[in-house]
Parts: structure tokens; sequence; C-alpha cells
């Protein structure tokens, strides 16, 4: 559901959200995560959200302003999509543009 219906794009998903579209209990959600993921909620929207943005990069949106672009994929600011990427990456979006493109 995550995936299909692309809900790490809403700068409002949530455990929350996530409980109410699929009719399990944040616990269980938190649960399945942690015991058959072993990832975090958070962790986990970053990383969807982070596979979008290399996607966006190197594809149509290439002229996108890095602005647009956070919050195209559910950040709420610059910096806090800069920081996910970097953790994600090692390297800030523009960089990881510019090498992918060598």
């Amino acid at each position: 559901m995550i995936e299909t219906e692309k809900l790490y794009l809403n700068e409002d998903f949530s455990l929350k959200m996530l409980s109410e579209k699929s009719g399990l209990s944040t616990h269980n959600i938190s649960q399945i995560l942690n015991e058959e993921l072993q990832v975090g909620f958070i962790t986990l929207t970053n990383s969807y959200r982070i596979e979008e943005a290399k996607r966006r990069l190197l594809g149509d949106e290439f002229n996108l302003k890095m602005e647009q672009l956070a919050y195209d994929l559910g950040y709420k600011s610059k910096s806090t999509f800069f920081s996910a990427f970097k953790k994600e990456t090692n390297s800030t979006p523009s960089n990881y543009r510019k090498k992918s493109i060598q």
C-alpha cells in the first residue's frame, strides 16, 4: 500500500494515516516494521522518499528546483530533505545528479 499508492509522498504521511488506510493498529504496524524489516517508520518513509528523489533527479524532472522537489517528496523543508538524502546516499542531491550523469 505504501508503494502502490505512494503514500510517502504526502507531507502528512504518518503512522496514524497508514493505520487508518490499512486497518491495522499503529502498534501492529510498528511491530511488523521493527520485527520483519528491522526498520522504524521514519527510516522507512525516508528511504522511499530518497529512492523517489533519485529517480526524479535523473529523470524528466532534471531542472526541478531542489526546494520544490523536497515538497513534492513530502518533506516540509529543503533542509530536512537534504539531511535525509545525505544520510542515505552520502551525497547532496545536486552532487548525486552530477555524478550520475557523468
